[in-house]
């Protein structure tokens, strides 16, 4: 239970006891359990009319047919559904969702709540309005991490003298557990703000660096860092162990690769974009809509990357810059391009409300382009200069270099290991052998070295010669070292690989 839980715990204690025969039984036990690696002096053990607190989260393991996820039930009496909400987030968590008749199974073992009668439990469940099959009181149940809802564990008159859901109250659109028979949880639809909730259930599956671990259980037992307790590691709030996504080619994408990036301190514009050409990249050219939301998602949720000032949320540096030598320069919409040398009027712009309009509390000159969001978070753009807030926070990069010309971006061929990059710069190690240039062999083309091109009897185009410009000759039969014609090189070929095949 995190430490803000206590606070919270103590005031419903004290309200609901001056509430309420102040010689009746009260009991407040302090112990001590592990949340997020450090956070210790909780409550262990309450009593207030019949109600007990749990102790640690517990893992519901692979192991045993599990997620891998952790959960913790959490007693706050009087907390409403939506603070609950609140809180769970803030722990790096979310209200329980409960999937199938498994995972409800765990929940019930591990539960605490024998005896609570009507005081319900919050879960992650809520009734969309504007869902289509929305209806009173049983249609448009969702889950808060949009999971798809197929079981169901309502009430039916097994461990409490009600049938649920039934929206008794003409306002009951969450979900709670209230009652526990053998190993099954029951369930009721409750009012948002119902004074007799007991508390929450928090699930915490999060895996912000992808590693196929829960987040949870990686700060739980020190191999993740959580300084500042807010139940996300360290390395994913600073960007640093968050790898690299590809924007697939079967998901309408181009097939690169984006990361975002979270500068140590404040940054300017030209030293993002050296950082990000020595990763082996460059700053995102964002040529369409669909590549701007692509990108936005996976900045939007990322807090390190953005800043509040005066209202307005300045956000991440993108590769948009005023090419200030060009004809066509003007302010404050004139001449504006892509890293890539694509121009901004040429194709998509995703300018905020009112912009660009080269000015930043009064300073001018605004030659670069950064995300930016009015009162939160949005996928527009701002014109913005190094002397504008002494910099942004972050920066996008995109890795879309294809140096050996096999169709397939080099990041990704380094990431799955099938080109070696030991100097770790971005660059595959092949295509910066000093030879390195166009091959012809066998009717196409491939970029290689002269020494492995004549290995492999192709025709070697030239140092630095692309594939795009060497013209490789179509493939006939019989021209197997591929220059366009059957000749004597094809014939001595055969001559020495004569023999039984392997």
């Amino acid at each position: 239970m995190p430490k803000w839980c206590l606070g919270q715990i103590e005031t419903q204690i004290l309200d609901a006891w001056k509430s309420t025969d102040q010689n009746g039984p009260l009991t407040l036990i302090r112990g001590e359990i592990k949340m997020l690696k450090t956070i210790t002096t909780v409550v262990a053990t309450l009593a207030l009319s019949g109600f007990a607190v749990a102790d640690d989260a517990v893992q519901w393991s692979e192991a045993d047919g599990g997620n891998g996820h952790w959960y913790q039930e959490v007693l706050e009496p009087g907390v409403s559904w939506s603070n609950a909400a609140d809180f769970c987030t803030n722990a790096g968590g979310h209200l329980a969702t409960v999937t199938t008749a498994e995972e409800n199974a765990f929940i019930a073992s591990i539960s605490n709540t024998d005896g609570l009668g009507d005081f319900g439990i919050w879960l992650g469940g809520y009734q969309d309005a504007a869902s289509p099959d929305y209806s009173e009181p049983a249609g448009g149940w969702t889950w808060v991490t949009n999971e798809p809802w197929s079981y169901e564990s309502w009430n039916q008159n097994d461990c409490h003298s009600s049938n649920q859901p039934d929206n008794a109250n003409q306002a009951e659109g969450v979900l709670d557990y209230f009652c526990k028979s053998g190993d099954v949880m029951y369930w009721s639809d409750d009012g948002a703000d119902w004074p007799s909730s007991g508390g929450y259930l928090i699930e915490y599956s999060a895996d912000c660096n992808g590693d196929g671990i829960v987040d949870y259980g990686q700060i739980l037992d020190g191999s993740l860092s959580d300084e500042n307790g807010n139940g996300v590691p360290d390395c994913c709030d600073d960007t640093s162990c968050i790898p690299a996504v590809q924007w697939k080619i079967e998901d309408g994408g181009n097939g690169h690769w984006y990361k975002a990036v979270v500068c140590t301190e404040f940054c300017l514009w030209q030293d993002a974009r050296n950082t990000a050409i020595q990763l082996g990249g460059d700053l995102v050219s964002l040529n369409t809509q669909l590549e701007n939301e692509f990108v936005f998602s996976l900045i939007e949720d990322q807090p390190s990357l953005w800043f509040e000032f005066n209202g307005v949320y300045p956000g991440p540096y993108v590769g948009g810059f005023q090419d200030l030598s060009s004809p066509e320069y003007s302010e404050p919409d004139g001449a504006w391009m892509w890293v890539d040398g694509t121009w901004l009027e040429d194709g998509y712009a995703g300018w905020a409300a009112n912009e660009p309009n080269n000015d930043c509390s009064g300073l001018q000159d605004q030659s670069y382009l950064a995300y930016m969001g009015i009162g939160a978070p949005e996928m527009t753009w701002n014109d913005i200069a190094d002397e504008c807030h002494n910099g942004m926070s972050g920066y996008v990069v995109e890795f879309s270099a294809d140096c050996n010309g096999d169709g397939i971006v080099d990041y990704g061929q380094i990431l799955d290991g099938s080109l070696a990059d030991e100097d770790g710069n971005g660059i595959p190690d092949i295509c910066e052998l000093g030879d390195f240039g166009a091959c012809c062999l066998a009717g196409t083309c491939v970029m290689t070295t002269a020494t492995y091109c004549f290995e492999a009897f192709g025709a070697y185009g030239g140092k630095g010669l692309t594939c795009e410009d060497a013209g490789c000759p179509v493939n006939c039969p019989g021209d197997i070292d591929g220059d366009g014609q059957v000749g004597i090189v094809d014939i001595l070929v055969v001559i020495d690989r004569w023999g039984f095949c392997p």
